[in-house]
């Protein structure tokens, strides 16, 4: 799962989304709690500035 690993916590809060070699599939905004979704990105951008 690629980076995804970091944010098992957020994602399972996260709603209806797909995963699939490290990326994140979601089908609509609507399906998604955005402030998680917001949480997710900056914390896989934080890490990703890390590496």
């Amino acid at each position: 799962m690629g980076g995804l690993n970091k944010v098992e916590d957020e994602l399972s809060k996260l709603g209806k989304y797909k995963t699939g070699g490290g990326c994140l599939y979601i089908k609509s905004l609507s399906d998604v709690n955005l402030t998680v979704l917001k949480k997710v990105f900056a914390k896989a951008f934080k890490e990703a500035q890390r590496t």
